[in-house]
């Protein structure tokens, strides 16, 4: 077989070697960013929220992304929030590009630099609460902020926990960074028209009216006593006698 007939079959079978070298390094690549984060015991708290939002998931899709994940001692204030809240707080600290300790160490801009997050995409943000920003703060210093108007950049990086170069990037921060610069104000108590003042209920007088008193029961009449009825009975006998014995006087 001469070398200008096995050329093409050569050819071929090299193609297939290929495509299979590549389906090899499409699995090779392949994150489950949970079980990147398993060996830190300091960010399970950040690892569980991650599974039970769905975020994990979404991570898992991207073909590069930077997860900004903070410590246990710092994800308290994420406890109070309703699910969809914290599902979207979880979801900007996902930047949509790759970003490592020595990337962040050769970032000279002047300016902050404003990042995509996967909240961005989720189609939920508004007024820029789906972007970071981050800025050298000199020093080897690198702080990240809300891109909202008036949000300031008050979370610092603190170290690089583990990268799969050029995949994904895991860094902490030292707290949340939540879409916008503050909570909705509470709203503001509406003015109560002023109460009139009654004036005190008037209390029992002290005199009594004449007209109010009551008129006084007729005393009830005296029985007749035992001394008032033996003396009428005495008198009349005394009479009678007198009379009998003048009579047989004159007789």
């Amino acid at each position: 077989m001469s070398p200008m007939t096995a050329s093409p079959a050569a050819a071929l079978s090299f193609s297939f070697l290929l495509l299979l070298s590549a389906a090899g390094a499409t699995n090779v690549i392949k994150i489950d960013i949970n079980k990147i984060l398993v060996p830190y015991p300091d960010f399970s708290d950040f690892n569980k929220l991650l599974s039970e939002t769905g975020v994990a998931n979404e991570i898992n899709q991207q073909p590069s992304c930077t997860v900004l994940v903070v410590d246990n001692a710092h994800m308290s204030e994420l406890s109070s929030l309703p699910p969809d809240a914290v599902k979207n707080t979880l979801s900007l600290h996902v930047v949509l590009d790759y970003y490592d300790e020595a990337k962040l160490k050769t970032m000279h801009s002047k300016k902050p630099l404003l990042l995509t997050t996967l909240y961005q995409i989720s189609g939920k943000a508004q007024n820029q609460q789906g972007f970071l920003r981050m800025k050298d703060g000199g020093n080897g210093e690198v702080a990240f902020g809300s891109a909202v108007p008036g949000s300031k950049l008050d979370t610092i990086f603190v170290k690089q926990i583990t990268t799969l170069p050029d995949r994904v990037s895991v860094l902490q921060i030292s707290n949340i960074i939540h879409p916008s610069n503050s909570a909705s104000p509470a709203p503001l108590p509406v003015a109560s028209s002023p109460r009139k003042v009654l004036a005190p209920a008037a209390g029992p007088s002290l005199e009594k009216s004449p007209a109010s008193a009551p008129a006084p029961a007729p005393a009830p009449a005296p029985a007749p006593s035992e001394a008032s009825v033996g003396y009428g009975d005495c008198l009349g006998s005394t009479i009678l006698t007198v009379s009998l014995g003048l009579g047989f006087f004159f007789l």
